[in-house]
């Protein structure tokens, strides 16, 4: 009898000790899709032409109030892609494309989380990346942006408003 009291002394306290661990395990596993889903946004009031300036510094030069026009696309999965210009009147200026590159910026409710323009300049090509907001009034894109083309590095910033 005195055997039978000890092993069940001795099963309490190992439940007692692999309770807790097997209840965090099923709690770390758990998945809450919920929290992590964006819901999808209707952007296509956005899709059209926009004009704009670009205003940035490098080592060696400054850009200001340079002239520039974007066309927005594509509005899908809160992401808005499109062709870019260094005109103010979507004639390519400097690529032997039909543009002067390709943009894709992701949108969550008035904020630009995530701006990429890949530049195709003769000779000059670049990336630039960063963030911004969608102005309140005229919906009026503002982007910061960094990035190193031919000139050196750029930081500065696009507004494009539709037109």
């Amino acid at each position: 009898m005195k055997k039978m009291i000890k092993f069940t002394g001795n099963l309490k306290k190992v439940s007692m000790f692999i309770l807790p661990i097997v209840l965090l395990c099923f709690l770390g596993c758990s998945s809450d899709d919920d929290n992590n889903h964006v819901e999808e946004q209707d952007l296509t009031y956005l899709e059209g032409n926009y004009v704009g300036t670009w205003n940035s510094t490098t080592p060696t030069k400054e850009y200001v109030d340079f002239g520039i026009s974007a066309k927005v696309e594509s509005s899908e999965n809160n992401e808005l892609t499109g062709t870019f210009f260094y005109t103010s009147n979507f004639k390519v200026c400097c690529s032997d494309a039909e543009y002067d590159g390709t943009f894709l910026i992701k949108v969550d409710g008035t904020k630009l989380t995530s701006f990429r323009l890949d530049d195709v300049q003769r000779n000059c090509e670049a990336v630039f990346t960063g963030s911004g907001v969608l102005r309140e009034g005229d919906n009026a894109m503002v982007i910061d942006f960094t990035g190193t083309d031919c000139a050196g590095a750029h930081v500065g910033q696009i507004i494009l408003v539709k037109q």
